[in-house]
């Protein structure tokens, strides 16, 4: 499974235009910051990983179990949603770096600082129950899922390296590499929808 591939998919054509109505954007700059949103979210996780697996399972498996996505454009249709019921969920993934994942995920998509927290409320609970799911159906262990996030985390790196490094050193500038991959993520994405 490829977490971004299956984000974009689930998010596909409505849901895309619910999240662009809600942060007053077109689809095309959600796609971006979704792509560079999710990218953000796995390197957080893979950081938190590093330090205690275990804790960062146990906390994903009691809190998303995959339910949320059995109804994606209700959970849409009420992005108050996770404000509500997990108010700290974005302190939680990204600790003292939040403001600058707001301001990385702002660069590569366009979007502004409040329309990157917004957009976050929204994607990090699809991309938590997406791991959630998978770990609760595959049985993984703390070091299996730790695994996983690498692998996803190589893969994007390997399509998209600017973005990566651009999302995983707090103090990188951008050097313009990271527009080009970020649009050519979303084109991949695209171009598959056409075949």
């Amino acid at each position: 499974m490829n977490i971004l591939e299956e984000t974009m998919r689930v998010l596909d054509g409505g849901a895309l235009n619910q999240i662009g109505q809600v942060l007053g954007a077109d689809t095309e700059t959600v796609g971006k910051g979704v792509t560079a949103a999710v990218p953000a979210i796995l390197s957080s996780l893979q950081t938190q990983a590093q330090s205690d697996s275990n804790v960062l399972l146990e906390w994903l498996s009691h809190n998303f179990k995959g339910d949320l996505l059995d109804d994606i454009t209700g959970f849409l249709n009420n992005p108050a949603y996770t404000a509500m019921n997990m108010p700290n969920l974005l302190g939680s993934l990204f600790g003292t770096n939040l403001t600058s994942a707001y301001d990385k995920i702002g660069k590569a998509s366009g979007l502004s600082a409040v329309g990157v927290e917004q957009l976050l409320q929204m994607v990090a609970p699809l991309v938590l129950s997406m791991l959630g799911k998978t770990v609760s159906e595959k049985g993984l262990t703390a070091d299996a899922f730790t695994t996983l996030l690498g692998d996803q985390l190589s893969s994007i790196r390997n399509n998209a390296p600017g973005l990566m490094g651009f999302l995983e050193r707090i103090d990188a500038n951008d050097d313009g590499s990271i527009v080009d991959d970020v649009s050519r993520l979303l084109g991949n994405w695209f171009g598959k929808k056409s075949e």
